[in-house]
């Protein structure tokens, strides 16, 4: 994608783009993923300027279209949201954190057996509005008189769970019998759902890229993309969990208004399940968007359609995205993904079509002749050993391009029998 626009860019900005994919900071790295794949399925569609400057203002907007749209120009600003704070799970992970220190600290690896539950509360304020809160207390401390209760319990419990009340913090810390990954070592039953048209992180995301769109001038539509890097809210964007639960097009409805955007287009990973065929899941782009000038025609938004359908096939819903990238899967360090192996064999010799991913790894000395068998031949015997012993050579050697829905092509390797070994001289 970058090679493809980067006549588009200023070669620092590009660069800033390509180095923030690799961040381990996963806020900042989906959001240079979702800027960049954006951004080129726009030029694939239509005109863009990225960065333009404004006549009246030094901020410098995500790109400019003059035919994005029919009907006017836009400024175009684009925001990965996420529900980094608003699920509460920094504080949560934070929280078991510095249990889990203390208790390591007690008696030796016992804090990784340790799994913790957080409680929440439902009230009416003062305006008899809904509220719901997790029991979490951002700056959360151990005080003398809970270490001294951790470490009994630690030192001395029958396996029965430890409740956990002071301040703002109310949990339920359990033991497990075997290690608890810091992943997946916290939960709370309040899911990360909106009672606030203002309160959520859909708003303040908008009200953030309003305020970059102060110096558009008339005539120009002012326009955000949404990009779904882990936000329920834009995930269930016209779904209700409950009566007293708002939807993302709710909220995106009011904050167009309120914050005077012309649109917001939506972008979301949708999972469909299919009743026949394979797989029975798939993967899909939705759109969401609203206009604050009323629903036009058809023709108004067909470039937006078009620009969601040229885009790479999502390999994850952004929430799986978010976690993985988390955990460190997509760390440049890591395996990278890989294309399953094909054999086809006949009386004229074999046919192999493996990953050229695991083929580079194994060229670079990243793995060693065993760890090719296994990831090519899932731990089966080498074919390319038995084609050897079959007095068999290579033919012919070729890369099949798989397209951008993959991360990985194919290297495809022919082989025949070698007649120069088989006949006598």
């Amino acid at each position: 994608m970058a090679d493809e626009i980067k006549c588009l860019f200023e070669d620092s900005k590009l660069k800033n783009l390509i180095s923030d994919l690799e961040l381990p900071d996963t806020k900042k790295s989906l959001a240079a993923e979702a800027e960049l794949a954006i951004l080129w399925g726009l030029s694939k569609v239509a005109h863009i300027d990225p960065e333009p400057k404004l006549p009246n203002s030094a901020r410098r907007p995500d790109c400019f279209s003059k035919d994005l749209f029919p009907s006017s120009p836009a400024v175009i600003e684009i925001r990965a949201v996420s529900d980094e704070s608003f699920s509460g799970e920094q504080h949560m992970q934070r929280t078991a954190n510095i249990v889990v220190n203390f208790c390591n600290f007690i008696s030796k690896q016992s804090g990784e057996y340790l799994y913790f539950e957080f409680r929440n509360q439902s009230y009416y304020d003062k305006f008899h509005r809904f509220q719901r809160v997790r029991c979490i207390d951002p700056e959360f401390n151990l005080s003398d008189r809970w270490k001294l209760v951790l470490k009994k319990w630690i030192l001395t419990s029958d396996g029965s769970n430890l409740r956990y009340v002071d301040g703002k913090t109310d949990m339920v810390i359990s033991k497990k019998q075997n290690r608890v990954s810091k992943y997946a070592r916290t939960f709370c039953s309040m899911p990360a759902v909106a009672y606030d048209v203002e309160q959520n992180p859909v708003f303040k995301a908008l009200r953030s890229k309003a305020r970059q769109l102060r110096g558009v001038q008339d005539g120009t539509l002012k326009c955000v993309f949404l990009f779904d890097a882990g936000c329920d809210i834009l995930r269930r964007y016209d779904r209700q969990l409950g009566t007293l639960e708002l939807t993302g097009q709710k909220i995106v409805q009011h904050a167009a208004e309120k914050l005077r955007l012309d649109l917001v287009v939506v972008l979301t990973p949708e999972a469909i399940d299919q009743p026949f065929g394979w797989p029975r899941r798939v993967l899909r782009w939705k759109l969401g968007c609203v206009d604050r000038r009323g629903v036009l025609g058809e023709e108004e938004y067909r470039r937006i359609k078009e620009m969601a359908a040229v885009l790479p096939v999502p390999r994850y819903e952004g929430y799986q995205a978010r976690s993985l990238h988390g955990q460190g899967v997509f760390a440049p360090t890591n395996n990278r993904q890989t294309l399953g192996t094909t054999v086809n064999s006949g009386v004229g010799g074999m046919k192999v079509k493996f990953s050229t991913n695991v083929l580079l790894e194994l060229l670079a000395g990243d793995i060693d002749s065993d760890e090719f068998r296994n990831r090519v031949f899932g731990g089966e015997k080498n074919l390319f050993k038995l084609a050897v012993d079959r007095n068999e050579h290579i033919k012919s050697i070729k890369k099949i391009d798989c397209g951008l829905d993959e991360d990985d092509d194919y290297v495809e390797i022919s082989m025949e029998p070698d007649f120069k070994k088989i006949m006598p001289t």
